[in-house]
């Protein structure tokens, strides 16, 4: 099963899906995949078409022993997804549905619709047919939706450890700063003490503790020390009084979006970001070096960004051809796309950050107005 469906995403991805309608993308896609997963495609007793929910319907409902297991909403290829997510959680809620699908066929996004939160807070995970690998495409389907794990409950187990993951990792990284503020506020012996032990292995000698507390609050920006260098800081720009300073005020409500109208007419001139400031002339080169920056810091989990999407193309992916102006991530095999607006460059560091468990006001982006020039 695992092989067949391999090959079948393996001819997908060389083949052509841009210019499938929604039935050619059931056709075509959805119904072989549920083939491959061992599901009959024939039989209404599992693969149900059109299911009835209080007047309204989901495109397929997987069903084991006449119980709904799982809705399958379609929609055609490229189509936006973001517009479709209340209905079909809706649906999957009211019939006790623990497990949902959203998909154009390209984009699927897996979710938990009985679970508390937004939309997006319950979507536990993405795949994207042509820009992840095939192994973990062909993978991750099998564990969400085989027949033989959504009989067993196995697919729920799967899909809820994923989610478990992705919140305990991002409460971490949330703690993370405030956890190591509190040590260095704290003057932790057990940190110093270690930090001590080390340094004398390697030079022979042992610093007293103060010493080391000190330095690490030189190195995490908590303080500063005449005596050691720290990287030049951009020079202050004269701004006027409408001009933007930094990125933390472009977060304006609840939901962590950013405020576009605040990135208009303004260049950056750094961002700041883990305590460490970073020189820039452009919103692109920007963008270049602060995922650079993530790709250094993280280097096991640059696949996870192949989850970030815009409504036709991927944001990151292995296949520079599905990018309108491609960089490639150094030392990986990832390219990201950077044919954007200064506000979509801020939209796009708000998912990188997202997706990495870090909380919006992790970056500081300093910036001025820009000057309009006359003639």
């Amino acid at each position: 099963m695992q092989a067949d469906l391999h090959n079948f995403i393996s001819s997908k991805k060389t083949g052509s899906l841009t210019k499938q309608g929604e039935e050619a993308t059931k056709q075509g896609l959805i119904l072989p995949i549920l083939h491959h997963l061992g599901w009959n495609p024939f039989d209404v007793q599992e693969v149900f078409p059109e299911y009835s929910v209080q007047n309204k319907r989901v495109d397929y409902s997987l069903r084991i022993n006449n119980f709904d297991k799982v809705f399958i909403e379609v929609k055609k290829v490229g189509e936006d997804l973001e517009k479709h997510q209340e209905q079909l959680l809706s649906y999957a809620f009211r019939q006790g549905v623990k497990l949902a699908i959203l998909t154009n066929g390209i984009i699927w996004w897996f979710y938990l619709p009985l679970h508390e939160g937004s939309w997006e807070q319950r979507r536990f995970y993405t795949i994207d047919l042509q820009s992840q690998a095939t192994d973990d495409i062909a993978d991750k389907l099998a564990a969400f939706l085989s027949k033989a794990d959504v009989s067993s409950g196995r697919a729920i187990v799967n899909a809820e450890n994923i989610y478990n993951s992705r919140q305990k990792g991002e409460i971490i990284q949330q703690n993370l700063p405030k956890t190591w503020r509190k040590l260095l506020s704290e003057s932790d012996e057990s940190l110093a003490e270690l930090m001590a032990e080390t340094v004398e292995k390697i030079c022979g000698y042992k610093p007293e503790a103060h010493v080391i507390i000190e330095f690490l609050k030189v190195i995490s920006g908590e303080t500063s020390l005449h005596s050691i260098p720290k990287p030049p800081r951009p020079k202050p720009v004269e701004r006027s009084a409408n001009s933007q300073n930094h990125v933390d005020e472009f977060l304006t409500n609840e939901t962590n979006r950013f405020d576009n109208t605040l990135v208009t007419n303004s260049k950056p001139l750094s961002f700041e970001f883990n305590g460490q400031t970073y020189g820039v002339s452009s919103w692109i080169s920007l963008l270049k070096l602060f995922v650079q920056v993530i790709a250094e810091t993280h280097p096991n989990r640059l696949n996870e960004l192949t989850a970030l999407t815009g409504k036709q193309r991927p944001y990151f992916t292995t296949n520079s051809e599905l990018l309108r102006k491609p960089n490639n991530i150094p030392n990986s095999s990832i390219f990201f796309e950077t044919h954007f607006s200064a506000q979509g460059i801020v939209k796009l560091i708000s998912q990188v950050l997202k997706t990495m468990g870090y909380p919006q006001e992790a970056i500081k982006i300093n910036t001025a107005a820009e000057s309009t020039k006359t003639t």
